[in-house]
């Protein structure tokens, strides 16, 4: 079971993200759409979208299987700048050097069955062809999928930061550190992460530590990432999700709603669009 280490300083600094990261909602909500785990939570969500995905999805499709490991410079340190705009071109500045370890990394993963395609393995020379159509494929996909679900993301995550702030409140870091379970497990010193991992033990070097909350976090719930700053990042499901991650739960009584659940989701523009 793996364990991350905290110094006095590390705890110090630890804090919960004010908004939803846009390139973390992309990776989690992709691997949530082509699964088929939670559909209490996420089913209308994929009926909805599913049909939108396109041929221009496969880049995404090839860099984010729906479990394992998936490259690091998909979620970079957004330097607390959470637009979509200015957090995919941090993904488009990684070092030529990052994209072939990360890629390198994803074809040798078990989880995946198949050789990356010519398009991923492309990326893994920096090309500016290649770049642009990982862009492309970011900035589609968020259109399609997430963009109409927006307020309801953000709302989520600030019913989440409430949550945290009372536990801050009345037990500190501790507290706060202690109101993740059961997806991490807090005792002084270290997180215990639900997590099955072939590394039993992490630190958090020095950096500081930020939980992101998050409408589709990857399977089991948490989603590691080792960013190149040494600064850790943990992106937690919710715990104020209650029937779906991205339309409010029909009301009783409300017999519009329960019938068409689906219509707060309409996305305008064509079906065959997509990216983060």
């Amino acid at each position: 079971m793996l364990r991350v280490h905290f110094t006095a300083d590390d705890i110090a600094h630890v804090r919960v993200a004010a908004a939803p990261d846009p390139l973390w909602e992309i990776v989690n909500s992709f691997q949530a759409l082509i699964r088929e785990e939670n559909a209490l939570a996420f089913g209308e969500w994929r009926r909805i979208v599913r049909p939108r995905l396109g041929p221009a999805d496969g880049l995404l499709a090839a860099l984010l299987p729906p479990r394992g490991y998936f490259p690091d410079f998909l979620t970079p340190d957004l330097g607390g700048s959470l637009g979509l705009e200015s957090a995919v071109d941090t993904v488009l500045g990684t070092p030529r050097a990052d994209l072939r370890g990360d890629l390198t990394t994803l074809a040798a993963s078990p989880a995946r069955p198949r050789p990356l395609p010519a398009e991923a393995r492309a990326l893994a020379e920096g090309t500016l062809d290649a770049l642009q159509r990982l862009g492309a494929a970011l900035q589609g996909y968020h259109r399609r999928a997430l963009a109409a679900f927006w307020p309801h993301i953000r709302a989520q995550v600030d019913a989440d930061r409430a949550v945290r702030a009372r536990a801050v409140l009345g037990g500190g870091t501790d507290g706060l550190l202690a109101s993740l379970r059961p997806v991490l497990h807090w005792q002084p010193r270290y997180w215990r992460p639900t997590i099955r991992s072939t590394t039993n033990c992490a630190s958090v070097d020095g950096g500081y530590c930020c939980n992101r909350p998050s409408s589709a976090p990857d399977d089991p719930s948490l989603s590691p990432c080792h960013s190149p700053t040494a600064r850790r990042y943990w992106s937690t499901r919710s715990s104020t999700r209650s029937t779906g991650p991205f339309c409010p739960a029909p009301q009783a009584g409300d017999r519009d709603r329960a019938r068409d659940w689906g219509r707060c989701s309409a996305v305008p523009g064509p079906p065959s669009s997509r990216t983060s």
